[in-house]
């Protein structure tokens, strides 16, 4: 199926952080087929600086470890990046399992604090107080680019008494400009950048009675009239449109008794940080909540109808229709459950696409599906809507400037050009030089259509990490 390009919604941080892998030297602060546009992304490689050399150090204080593609020998995008704006990241620093609050305060303490830091949101404030970082008011109308998609509300997200602090990575598109909100409409995979479902076992829904149109039908009509996928694509008959709804599947799961190699399949396992994001089956959300007719602010376990939530899971963990070690369990004990057939319904999966290919090659029904969220028995309740997961209008994670950097302006105009179709060009096709692509028609298809299928799949194997290239498909 032809696709194109998804909204560029990520800042510069986001994407430069696929321009760290490649460049490590240590130095300091000097200073088949998707198809596409046919713009040249490798004419970018044609232009370099003429600027003085700059580098600058990196900070990622929210994993522990580097990610997969880290320092990539094949990555072909980077050195186009660097050679355009003479712009290098000299060394890379993770939390090491430390919070970022830990991390920052012990490197500001030693006065060896990275130039760039990536933190978390509501931790900014905190961050902030330490003295180490820079104000950013006075360069904000440098980000033409990516003040294209920020919303007033993004850009009031990053601020401390008044005062910005901080730079957005995947921000919430601004749904004001209607620029970017037609974009939205027109871009059949286009997709918030925070979405949760529940997914289902389809070979035990339909032991169950349920009827439904299958993962595998809804993909052969969209890739025969592409448009996008809706709700009514993915809802069950009968609906789960209720907590009580949702229950009851849990319980029909349960009477089954379906067993793999003598172990019980489990009607619903989650990661430990699920239970906060699945309480808005009965709250209105897991975190802070202003109450829309008083303006009353709660949060957390303050929240209306959180108890009941909680008395809820205590019963199913009771009951053995939720997984009993979903507190202790880790990611990889998790996937190795799903995988082998011993869940049922899940929340998250750490490696969806493994874990469906291991499943139907134990049957060739046991496709995963996302069903609608639930109905919220506060929604039920109030008549005011309920919302799964908080929204972060400038995204969760976020960037901080170390203030004693020497050339900020040239740094955040070089972020800022990551919101360029430029940039998001070259990071989706990579360089012409590259030999990735050809035009047909044209437009870009990737020559080689077992990567195109590892980029679109998020597959590792082959996919983007290795030649330095983002997934902007599905």
């Amino acid at each position: 199926m032809a696709e194109k390009k998804a909204l560029p919604l990520a800042l510069a941080a986001a994407l430069a952080l696929s321009a760290l892998a490649g460049c490590s030297d240590g130095g300091g602060n000097d200073a088949g087929n998707a198809s596409g546009s046919s713009s040249a992304s490798g004419a970018a490689s044609a232009q370099a600086s003429a600027e003085a050399p700059f580098s600058y150090t990196f900070l990622d204080t929210v994993h522990p470890t580097a990610l997969f593609g880290y320092n990539n020998p094949n990555d072909v995008v980077t050195p186009v990046v660097e050679q355009k704006f003479n712009v290098k990241v000299s060394d890379i620093v993770f939390s090491a399992g430390q919070s970022p609050v830990e991390r920052v305060n012990m490197l500001v303490a030693a006065n060896n604090l990275p130039d760039v830091v990536l933190v978390d949101n509501p931790n900014l404030s905190l961050l902030y107080s330490t003295g180490a970082f820079a104000d950013l008011s006075e360069y904000q109308s440098l980000m033409v680019n990516t003040d294209k998609y920020v919303s007033d509300t993004g850009w009031n997200s990053l601020k401390v008494a008044g005062k910005l602090v901080a730079l957005p990575t995947s921000a919430m598109p601004d749904a004001g400009n209607p620029e970017v909100a037609a974009a939205m409409q027109a871009d059949i995979f286009h997709r918030d950048p925070v979405n949760w479902a529940f997914m289902l076992r389809e070979d035990i829904l339909k032991k169950l009675g349920y009827k439904f149109k299958t993962v595998k039908d809804i993909q052969a009509e969209l890739d025969q009239n592409p448009r996008q996928l809706t709700d009514a694509d993915l809802q069950l008959d009968p609906p789960i449109e209720t907590p009580e709804d949702f229950e009851k599947l849990l319980y029909d799961i349960q009477k089954l008794d379906l067993k793999v190699d003598g172990k019980p399949v489990i009607p619903l396992s989650i990661p430990d940080w699920g239970a906060y994001h699945i309480s808005s089956l009965y709250a209105p959300t897991g975190g802070y909540y202003a109450n829309p007719d008083t303006g009353e602010v709660a949060g957390f376990i303050g929240n209306p109808n959180m108890k009941t939530y909680y008395a809820k899971l205590r019963q199913w963990f009771k009951d053995g229709v939720l997984d009993k070690d979903y507190l202790l369990q880790k990611p990889e004990q998790l996937q190795q459950k799903i995988a082998s057939g011993r869940v049922a319904a899940m929340f998250s999966v750490p490696d969806t696409n493994g874990a469906r290919t291991s499943l139907k090659q134990l049957d060739p029904e046991a496709e995963l599906r996302p069903i609608p969220w639930p109905k919220s028995q506060y929604e039920i309740d109030t008549g005011h809507a309920s919302y799964v997961d908080p929204s972060y209008p400038a995204g969760f994670y976020n960037i901080m400037i170390n203030k004693n950097v020497k050339d900020i302006p040239r740094l955040l105009k070089y972020f800022d050009w990551f919101q360029t179709e430029e940039a998001m060009d070259l990071s989706v096709w990579g360089p012409e030089s590259a030999g990735l692509y050809e035009l047909k028609d044209g437009v870009k298809v990737f020559k080689d259509q077992a990567l195109y299928e590892a980029i679109r799949d998020g597959k590792k194997d082959r996919g983007r990490q290795k030649r330095g290239v983002l997934r902007h498909f599905r």
